[in-house]
């Protein structure tokens, strides 16, 4: 009686995970899932509504996160990106618009130690990080932040000067404000590379 009370046990239990987990989520290795979502969902209602709105957003479209506080939640390796964090309280960013930075998306990127100075003057919240071979874009949405990059991209490569840039960021802004499309919001138009050939530890000196 007691092998069989046991079975009867772990058979419900099992029922009851495949039935939270939703439907064609059966055997699925993260029962928590929704709980996960409900938990980030919650945490995010009592944020500011800049960061509300564009981690509700994060949530619909990459699902789960992989980590919640109450002042950021993030994800890793999801659509391309290394990392996305939302935080609660972003950074007053005038540029090319004013706005809060909330979202912060990493990719992996090679940026060329000589190119830092036209980044950094093309747009402050485009960070390249030679150590870990990866470059990042913070600002109110993900479409801004794949603008950024793109436009970034193009001035790494393609010999776009930084005034050209930033007026070209300043219109995709302008237009993104509108409802206007533009590729360049819609996407990366450069491949994410693999961060173990894009970081550069140094060398002990």
């Amino acid at each position: 009686m007691g092998k069989q009370t046991g079975r009867t046990v772990f058979a419900a239990v099992l029922a009851l995970i495949a039935a939270c987990a939703g439907p064609g989520r059966a055997g699925a290795v993260e029962p928590q899932y929704s709980f996960s979502v409900k938990t980030a969902m919650d945490t995010v209602s009592r944020w500011p509504e800049a960061s509300r709105g564009t981690a509700m957003e994060m949530i619909g479209k990459y699902g789960a996160p992989d980590g919640i506080t109450r002042d950021v939640i993030y994800w890793k390796n999801r659509g391309g990106w290394l990392e996305i964090k939302v935080r609660k309280t972003g950074a007053l960013h005038n540029f090319p618009l004013p706005h809060e930075d909330v979202i912060e998306q990493v990719v992996a990127y090679e940026v060329p130690p000589g190119r830092y100075d036209d980044i950094a003057v093309f747009n402050g919240s485009v960070l390249p990080d030679r150590t870990r071979g990866t470059i990042s874009a913070r600002c109110r949405s993900e479409a801004m932040n794949y603008a950024a990059l793109n436009i970034a991209h193009d001035l790494i490569t393609k010999g776009l000067s930084v005034e050209a840039a930033r007026e070209s960021l300043a219109a995709i802004a302008r237009g993104h404000a509108e409802g206007k499309k533009h590729r360049y919001t819609e996407g990366l138009h450069f491949i994410s590379e693999n961060p173990e050939v894009t970081r550069d530890p140094d060398f002990a000196f």
